[in-house]
């Protein structure tokens, strides 16, 4: 039998563990290695071009400490906000809408991506009720089909 509150329960897993990769992955940002031979505008300009929060870098910072190591802001900032370029179009914001990911305030709202992300969750959202609909007419039939 079809129950509407059992479905959120996936999804709801699904979201945290899609929030929670992140907060896993700041554990050890960068490993000893490159930490001591970090280029930091590169470092910056990876986490920009994936749509990482400033907050990364706060990540790089604990993960380095233990080798005694200090990221170089102005460097980093350089390259994220060039990263920040690549990741911050109309595409990739409705692309990452479209594919139901969440929204995270990094880019300028200039650059298109918040108009793109939300245009890409509307038709995101309105497929998953769709298809939700979907489904309960489908167990409909089935059950009126097994109880003559």
């Amino acid at each position: 039998m079809y129950k509407p509150a059992m479905q959120t329960h996936p999804l709801l897993a699904i979201g945290l563990l899609i929030l929670g990769i992140p907060v896993l992955a700041g554990c050890a940002s960068l490993s000893k290695n490159q930490c001591l031979n970090a280029d930091w505008y590169a470092v910056g300009l990876e986490d920009g071009a994936l749509g990482r929060p400033l907050e990364r870098l706060g990540d790089h910072r604990r993960a380095c400490a233990e080798y005694s190591v200090a990221p170089q802001t102005e460097r980093y900032l350089a390259g994220r906000n060039e990263g920040l370029k690549t990741f911050c179009t109309y595409e990739r914001g409705y692309s990452n809408g479209r594919a139901g990911h969440g929204y995270a305030p990094v880019c300028p709202l200039e650059t298109g991506f918040s108009t793109g992300y939300q245009r890409g969750r509307e038709i995101f959202d309105l497929t998953h009720r769709l298809d939700q609909r979907e489904a309960e007419q489908l167990e409909g039939r089935i059950n009126r089909a097994g109880n003559p």
